[in-house]
């Protein structure tokens, strides 16, 4: 997985969970997080904590992420 890849699928999707990513690349959640820190630490990335909607966590907090236009 490289950076490309998670912008190409967060650019086609709305908010996406670290799990659901994880799952996707078949990788651990603290990699996708790593990774993800680029992305918001350049600003092309929001990330926030809850569990309001069902995106992979299972009623646990889960990061989610998505693409600022």
């Amino acid at each position: 997985m490289t950076l490309k890849q998670l912008k190409s699928l967060l650019i086609n999707r709305d908010w996406v969970s670290s799990n659901e990513l994880a799952s996707y690349f078949g990788s651990d959640t603290v990699t996708i997080e790593q990774m993800m820190s680029h992305w918001i630490r350049v600003g092309s990335v929001i990330k926030k904590t809850s569990c309001n909607d069902c995106h992979g966590c299972h009623g646990l907090t889960c990061d989610m992420y998505h693409w600022q236009s």
